[in-house]
């Protein structure tokens, strides 16, 4: 009786999930965009610490 619904329901829940597409995929970006600057952040930090104590003599 209702074996229409099934495939509905998918169709359904197929477009909510492509329209919600752009959004998903700029969260991502946004968390790989992040993350890259804080591990550029973290990188440059070290190379100045680096930098710092190649100066000084080793004890």
């Amino acid at each position: 009786m209702f074996e229409w619904l099934i495939p509905l329901l998918l169709a359904g829940l197929l477009l909510i999930w492509i329209l919600d597409l752009p959004e998903i995929l700029g969260e991502v970006l946004g968390g790989l965009l992040l993350a890259a600057i804080v591990g550029t952040v973290k990188l440059t930090a070290f190379l100045i610490r680096k930098l710092v104590t190649a100066g000084k003599p080793q004890p």
